[in-house]
């Protein structure tokens, strides 16, 4: 099968968004539609007024994962280094908060029923079995309120479950399977399981991660990732949530002109820019991405706390001015 691989060269004439946000730290998310968190948004990050950041930081939120999650909790401490201004803690016990003031708090770990903690925390200890829904994200939420914390949001990154083929849990937790739509039901359906609880924290609906650092998933892989993320988005828009779209950041280069597009089998691809090939500190990207990614969820923290966003910058457009082709050789 021939390979095509071709990138979109667009101008950055983006048309401006409008999404209907009610919440701030102290209330109950409630939205009016769906907060999609994409390329776009990595360069509303330098917009931010100092006042949403200061709101932002006053968030509990989660941040879990296996290796890929790195990204973002390695970034968070990146995107400080370089602005201190977005300060944040990470931390592994709600029992014992963070005392920093004007801090971020990160969570990094599910407390279990049980009473242990993961930390480590693959689909087998959150969504894709009944356990994890039960005995880990639905009580590390109940575990904060016990505690008189709120959660304001959780967030869990995708690994290599859906690009990478006999990798995901299945339902029984006995054997790894390939991402199917079994599995996509089940994770479209826990986020909004857990998005319909009485408590007021908002689960975050995230994108898989696009890896392709060797050009070995232009195949049925890629093709079934590229299916997957799309579904992630369009279920993410018609239960009004919040998505974190980072396949999408990491599809595009880092000054967000190009966008790498592959054909398979006369599929459309959409994977990670090759740009953004790389393991720095065992993140399976480039320290750029990493800061990129992080951009993005500052902004979706600001927009969480109740900033309305740049008026500059908003939804892509579907037609995109000055629109070239390059084929890659």
């Amino acid at each position: 099968m021939n390979r095509k691989s071709f990138y979109f060269i667009i101008s950055l004439s983006l048309l401006a968004g409008v999404i209907g946000w009610l919440p701030n730290p102290g209330a109950s998310c409630a939205y009016a539609q769906a907060l999609v968190i994409d390329h776009t948004s990595v360069e509303e990050f330098h917009r931010i007024p100092e006042y949403w950041i200061e709101q932002a930081k006053q968030l509990l939120i989660q941040v879990v994962g296996e290796s890929h999650s790195s990204q973002v909790k390695g970034g968070l401490n990146l995107v400080e280094g370089s602005h201190p201004q977005f300060s944040q803690v990470q931390f592994g016990n709600l029992a014992f908060p963070p005392s920093e003031v004007g801090a971020l708090r990160v969570l990094t770990v599910m407390h279990v029923s049980s009473g242990g903690r993961q930390g480590y925390v693959g689909e087998q200890h959150y969504w894709s079995n009944e356990n994890a829904r039960t005995n880990m994200s639905e009580y590390t939420m109940q575990y904060a309120d016990s505690l008189g914390l709120t959660l304001h949001l959780s967030v869990w990154l995708f690994c290599v479950d859906v690009i990478r083929r006999n990798y995901c849990w299945n339902e029984d937790n006995t054997e790894r399977i390939t991402f199917n739509d079994e599995r996509m039901a089940a994770y479209l359906n826990a986020i909004k399981r857990f998005n319909d609880n009485v408590l007021p924290t908002r689960h975050v609906y995230v994108t898989a991660v696009t890896d392709d650092p060797n050009d070995t998933y232009i195949n049925e892989d890629g093709y079934r990732v590229t299916q997957y993320n799309e579904r992630i988005r369009q279920a993410a828009i018609t239960n009004n949530g919040i998505l974190f779209d980072h396949a999408d950041i990491e599809n595009w280069n880092s000054t967000s002109t190009e966008r790498r597009i592959d054909i398979w089998n006369g599929n459309t691809l959409h994977l990670r820019h090759h740009e953004y090939d790389g393991d720095y500190l065992s993140t399976h990207a480039t320290q750029a991405l990493s800061i990129r990614k992080t951009k993005a969820f500052w902004v979706m923290l600001a927009k969480v706390a109740g900033w309305e966003g740049s008026p500059s910058v908003g939804a892509r457009p579907e037609s995109p001015s000055n629109l070239r082709i390059i084929q890659d050789p």
